[in-house]
């Protein structure tokens, strides 16, 4: 048993292995995009990965990244305002703008990885807490990872307090539909 970097020889097995992991998600990828994937890197996912600023007076205030990824979902990355423009609405302005962007690519779910003292800030977005990343870039600073939805959830998704009151409705009227089989019966 070997463990070694993929060869061409291996790329046809290691493609169709992908793509049986792949749909068995719900993803439906074509071989060559696998091939291409396998051989170009993961950066075959990301279809767009654009930076934007906000200027007045020609001047830069701040700026963002959106690296929008193959499966409908985009990062926010990079985002800085100067320290003399903070508290003046300027992150809120872009990421206001990062979502309707977003939202014009077909991204269902944007995330970013972000320092503790910014969550309110994206909270305040409309982002929720998704996890923790614990020493994550160096040793001692530790990330929070921020997501917002940016789709109704997809129909195959089951909403479960609607499905359970679609139960108890079901057994209500199978109840019922006993209740007068039974005194039919009894006629």
């Amino acid at each position: 048993m070997e463990i070694k970097k993929i060869e061409s020889e291996d790329l046809q097995v290691a493609a169709n292995l992908l793509r049986i992991y792949w749909k068995e998600r719900g993803g439906n990828y074509s071989q060559d995009f696998t091939l291409k994937y396998l051989t170009e890197g993961h950066k075959t996912e990301i279809i767009k990965d654009q930076f934007f600023v906000i200027k007045e007076n020609n001047k830069v205030m701040g700026t963002v990244a959106l690296i929008i990824f193959e499966a409908g979902v985009a990062e926010i990355r990079d985002l800085v305002v100067k320290k003399e423009c903070r508290r003046k609405g300027l992150g809120k302005k872009l990421i206001d703008y990062l979502i309707e962007f977003a939202k014009h690519n077909n991204v269902r779910k944007i995330y970013c990885l972000t320092l503790q003292p910014y969550r309110s800030f994206y909270e305040k977005c409309g982002f929720e807490l998704e996890g923790f990343l614990k020493n994550h870039y160096r040793e001692g600073e530790h990330l929070i990872i921020m997501s917002r939805y940016l789709k109704e959830k997809e129909a195959r998704q089951v909403d479960l307090k609607k499905k359970l009151e679609d139960e108890q409705q079901l057994q209500k009227i199978e109840s019922e539909t006993t209740e007068r089989l039974m005194k039919l019966r009894l006629r």
